[in-house]
């Protein structure tokens, strides 16, 4: 199963040294998009590592291992596809935004933000990056990158609105955030939130929730992430939420369909 991820930050002429601070920032934008797609796809379980480090230019391999709180996973098979589907998940993404302004397949909003930081990298003497999966296609990234996510972004908006789910990580490593992994796209989006709500969010973790606030769309109606979190209310896990109340919290959900057509493609999406 492929899952080395292998990571070249090429520089003009292949000068043998590279700067330290940009070097660090490209490994932890790298390893950030891959969490999120982790967390997009199952919930959040590999550690990433790495296994290979050489200069010249600076070449990277990077491999995952699940450790998971919890197993998900009923099999060391469906544990490897997961990694693969994580490993492809990046680089196809990669490549989708270098090609043109899309919101590539398991990106959140997090994981577009690291992918900026990525690109920002490559000024002199650093040219290009590439990547590849256990000797496979190469792909490029270079600063086409960073224009078209700039595209993509420019159509974002906000409203106030809801989402349903559950709560799964919470993180204030650069700012307060909690990822719930929202009933209705089966998606982890996450939410920015004051400390002063930290206590309240840390009794709700691993359980259902509604989470209001100002909702972040992308120009195609996608729920990219809440910017802040105004209010929490607990579920019961049996509690059901009407497709009324639903629509009353988030009027834009259905995007124009009828609420039969809306729940189908949905359900599509997720399968």
């Amino acid at each position: 199963m492929a899952s080395e991820i292998e990571l070249n930050l090429e520089t003009i002429d292949f000068e043998e040294r590279i700067d330290v601070r940009a070097f660090l920032q490209a490994m932890e934008a790298s390893t950030g998009i891959l969490r999120e797609i982790d967390k997009e796809l199952e919930g959040g379980g590999l550690n990433w590592y790495f296994t290979d480090l050489s200069i010249g230019s600076a070449h990277v391999a990077l491999i995952s291992e699940w450790e998971g709180s919890v197993q998900t996973f009923g099999s060391e098979d469906e544990i490897a596809n997961h990694r693969e589907r994580v490993s492809r998940s990046f680089l196809q993404g990669l490549k989708d935004l270098d090609d043109r302004a899309v919101w590539p397949e398991n990106f959140n909003e997090a994981a577009i933000h690291a992918t900026e930081r990525l690109v920002s990298v490559i000024r002199e003497p650093i040219s290009r990056i590439t990547a590849s999966i256990d000797n496979g296609a190469v792909i490029t990234i270079t600063e086409r990158v960073a224009a078209n996510i700039k595209q993509l972004l420019a159509g974002n908006y906000t409203e106030l609105g809801s989402v349903e789910g559950v709560l799964e990580t919470i993180s204030l490593a650069n700012r307060p955030t909690v990822n719930i992994r929202d009933e209705i796209s089966g998606r982890s989006i996450e939410a920015g939130f004051s400390i002063g709500r930290l206590a309240e969010l840390k009794e709700a973790l691993n359980r259902r929730v509604i989470l209001s606030g100002e909702l972040v769309y992308n120009a195609h109606g996608r729920l990219n992430s809440v910017r802040s979190v105004t209010f929490i209310q607990l579920l019961d896990d049996e509690e059901e939420v009407s497709i009324d109340q639903v629509i009353g919290i988030a009027p834009n959900m259905t995007e124009g369909q009828s609420i039969e057509d809306y729940l189908d493609r949905m359900w599509d999406e997720r399968t």
